[in-house]
């Protein structure tokens, strides 16, 4: 018996006006999609408790009491903003636009992101002893200088002789040439004296002994003759000293601990293939 139904619908399959049949149906099918008979459409409602909201921020603006007028064009204006919305996910605009991903993450990460309340004095100290060695300062120095530009009319010929004339002198900077960021730097370290002035400096302020003139020492902007009045020695800070920024590290800690949770408790909802 199968063997009959298979063979004669195979004969079927091969008369033409089954394929005449077959395109009948699916113009038919198209012509009452375009004519909206069987598509059914998107609800979008607009919710009292929004309009109330909207017409509410646009009295604050603008500072008067909103017309009926008012309420007709707000509501035009959510059901314009909803389409567009609908559109736009629809169009893919959210997968392939950088701009909207970036700013879908931004909203996100933000909606996962739990209040953390502040912590106690007693969790902030036992963060402190935890944390204290990174917030501990580098070596660093009080010095001044006397500077001479690369074409300064008062360089010194004899470099040695200059040194043994500022040992007796008070206002050595007035020896030299003006110089824009001033002759005396307090509390700098290794790093940011190179920065300034270059590597010779930077290891010149290491070396030398506090009160000693060295030099004359050459940067991108001139020469300059050095003396280290203070070394201040690398330490950890007090807790009073680093109690806010503290405050500030333990809550974004706690803040990144508890959006990892919510990611990861989001991750078990999709099936997750990453490549090799």
């Amino acid at each position: 018996m199968w063997c009959r139904l298979i063979s004669g619908m195979k004969k079927i399959w091969n008369e033409p006006w089954f394929g005449y049949l077959i395109i009948g149906a699916m113009l038919y099918g198209i012509v009452e999609w375009r004519a909206g008979g069987e598509v059914e459409k998107e609800r979008i409602e607009v919710r009292p408790e929004l309009v109330k909201a909207y017409l509410k921020r646009d009295e604050e603006l603008s500072g008067r009491k909103s017309t009926e007028e008012d309420r007709s064009r707000t509501i035009e204006s959510i059901i314009d903003e909803e389409v567009l919305l609908r559109e736009a996910y629809a169009a893919g605009y959210d997968r392939t636009d950088p701009r909207v991903r970036k700013r879908l993450l931004t909203l996100m990460r933000s909606a996962i992101t739990p209040v953390v309340a502040d912590p106690s004095i007693t969790q902030l100290q036992e963060y402190y002893q935890k944390k204290k060695s990174e917030y501990r300062s580098q070596v660093s120095y009080d010095y001044e200088h006397v500077y001479f530009s690369h074409v300064s009319e008062k360089l010194p010929e004899d470099s040695e002789g200059f040194l043994d004339t500022l040992d007796g002198v008070d206002r050595a900077a007035a020896l030299g040439d003006p110089y824009a960021y001033g002759h005396l730097f307090k509390g700098q370290e290794r790093e940011r004296v190179a920065m300034y002035f270059g590597a010779e400096m930077a290891e010149g302020v290491e070396t030398h002994a506090v009160g000693e003139w060295f030099g004359p020492v050459r940067s991108r902007v001139g020469q300059h003759y050095v003396r280290v009045l203070n070394v201040i020695e690398a330490r950890e800070p007090l807790f009073e000293e680093v109690e806010g920024y503290m405050r500030e590290a333990w809550r974004f800690e706690q803040i990144e601990k508890k959006q990892d949770e919510a990611l990861l408790a989001l991750r078990e909802k999709y099936q997750i293939v990453s490549p090799d």
